[in-house]
């Protein structure tokens, strides 16, 4: 029998590792084929679970264990996502620092290049108004130009109808067998065209020129009239008539002296425009003089030989039209440059203000641009402040934790 019961414990110890439980207090449950451990997870350590069936001491035993085990874990894992956290929040606000001064650097670049624009922009705005200011002299030495022009037209203008009076005197000269009267009246008729300060010899002046004007005859009119009721000896009724005749007389004296007035300031004017003429046509005139000369050496050679002038007035007359064609052909010239003048100016007026408007709209470019990048910056520096805002927040809270798990382990170890 001892030898039986020393056998039965030998074998008791000898499957002592299917056993599970205590010798006392609950009856010992032996592990069977058919109630095995569950299987661990992926990651799990060894006795990371209760056994199935054990007793109450070693679950509490099991349970201490394991509370050490998730604190020790929990706090390393919390130092590793502090430290994690740290270097996540330095390298930010390292990347943060670079990026805020390379948009500082950047938009001093842009602020220095639109400085540089406006600068550009004034000078071309000087320049641009530099060229206004000639293009405004063009226009008016056009204007002053388009008026001396106009004016010689009306010259050209009358000279043409002065040269068809010559052109009907000079066939009425063709039947005057007269030379010497065919040569004067022809100098007459081209210092009368072209406004020579000579007179021709034989040219008789106007038979009004020393009559008094009509203003002076109704002045005389009037202060006969006044004289007469002077006298006295008008009744009412005559007086008033001759009153009212007075003053329809000085009425129309008065029309009458402002029509002369301004005719004797459109002679004035025309005065000064044929004096210009002159002026400016010395070559033709000294033409002119020539053909006369021509003139009156053929009329002398007619009276020598008998020969007929009517070819040589015609000659004559064909040479002072071709010259004043020629003249009416420069001052056409004339005014085709000065028009060409003035398209290049506008052209170029119009090209300094489409350069300006380009460089106010580079300028506006540059401006928004800095603008965006400022507002880019400002709001890449609000996100890193929430964001090392929750990271600080959340290392507080692993701290916290932290030292919640020491206290509760502290507590549990005493």
């Amino acid at each position: 029998s001892s030898r039986r019961r020393r056998r039965r414990r030998r074998r008791r110890w000898r499957r002592r590792s299917d056993w599970c439980g205590t010798w006392r207090g609950n009856a010992p449950q032996r592990r069977t084929p058919w109630t095995p451990r569950k299987p661990r997870r992926r990651g799990e350590r060894k006795n990371a679970r209760p056994p199935p069936r054990c007793g109450r001491t070693s679950r509490r035993r099991f349970e201490r264990r394991s509370k050490r085990t998730s604190r020790s874990a929990r706090t390393t894992t919390a130092a590793a996502a502090a430290a994690a956290a740290e270097s996540s929040l330095t390298s930010a606000a390292r990347d943060a620092a670079e990026e805020a001064a390379a948009a500082a650097k950047e938009v001093q670049t842009l602020k220095q290049r639109a400085a540089a624009l406006e600068a550009t922009l004034a000078d071309r705005d000087g320049a641009l108004l530099a060229r206004e200011t000639d293009l405004e002299r063009v226009k008016t030495e056009l204007a002053a130009t388009t008026a001396e022009l106009a004016a010689k037209r009306e010259a050209l203008a009358r000279a043409e109808n002065d040269a068809a009076e010559a052109l009907e005197a000079r066939r009425a000269i063709e039947s005057n067998a007269d030379a010497d009267a065919d040569a004067a009246k022809l100098s007459w008729l081209v210092s009368g065209l072209f406004g020579g300060s000579e007179t021709a010899t034989g040219a008789s002046p106007p038979a009004g020129a020393s009559s008094p004007s009509v203003a002076a005859r109704l002045s005389l009119l009037v202060e006969s009239r006044r004289a007469l009721i002077a006298e006295g000896s008008l009744d009412a009724n005559a007086r008033a008539s001759i009153e009212a005749e007075i003053d329809a007389l000085e009425a129309r004296r008065d029309e009458l002296a402002a029509m002369e007035s301004s005719q004797l300031e459109m002679d004035e004017r025309l005065r000064a425009a044929k004096d210009a003429w002159a002026e400016q046509q010395r070559g033709l005139r000294a033409r002119i003089k020539q053909l006369e000369a021509a003139a009156d050496v053929a009329g002398s050679v007619r009276k020598k030989k008998g020969g007929d002038s009517a070819e040589s007035l015609r000659i004559l007359a064909e040479q002072a039209e071709r010259a004043l064609k020629r003249r009416e052909a420069e001052l056409e010239e004339k005014e085709k440059e000065k028009e060409k003048a003035v398209e290049e100016a506008e052209r170029l007026v119009r090209d300094l203000e489409r350069e300006r408007a380009a460089a106010k709209d580079a300028v506006d470019a540059a401006k928004a641009e800095a603008t965006r990048r400022e507002k880019e910056r400002e709001a890449a520096a609000a996100v890193w402040a929430d964001l090392e805002k929750t990271l600080r927040a959340q290392i507080e809270a692993y701290e916290s934790q932290r030292e919640d798990d020491d206290r509760g382990g502290g507590g549990g170890g005493g």
